[in-house]
């Protein structure tokens, strides 16, 4: 997870990632989002760093298809798919991302590893595919 660059750019594939952001810049992007058309969601995750209770939490969140296995793999596949959900773009906001890494870094990480695959895949069909945190 990077930092937010000064200037985040949503409507740019090629800076969309996994950052953290402060509440202004969650503001100007979830605006600048809006505009776009965007898909825009927001996550609330457990303080536990439950793996169960984030997969099902992102499955409610994007509506995840009843063939989501509620593993690792078929987040990465969901993610890197999302054709229920057509969008110019998309934005996921992760609330309470902090705690949820105290409570399991290794949960999150992995989390954030896929996160981060994902936007690469899109970036590469020329789609911006953010996921910040608060």
């Amino acid at each position: 997870m990077s930092d937010a660059p000064r200037g985040l750019r949503i409507d740019d594939p090629g800076q969309a990632g996994l950052c953290a952001v402060t509440a202004d810049e969650l503001d100007a992007a979830w605006h600048q989002a809006g505009t776009l058309g965007y898909l825009r969601v927001r996550i609330a995750l457990p303080p536990s760093g439950d793996r169960d209770a984030l997969l099902d939490a992102l499955a409610k969140a994007l509506a995840f298809p009843d063939w989501f296995g509620r593993n690792w793999d078929a987040l990465a596949d969901c993610l890197g798919d999302l054709s229920w959900l057509e969008a110019p773009g998309y934005l996921l906001v992760f609330e309470h991302a902090r705690q949820f890494h105290a409570g399991s870094p290794a949960t999150w990480n992995m989390a954030a590893e896929i996160l981060a695959e994902a936007s690469a895949q899109w970036q590469a069909r020329d789609t911006a595919f953010w996921a910040l945190t608060t």
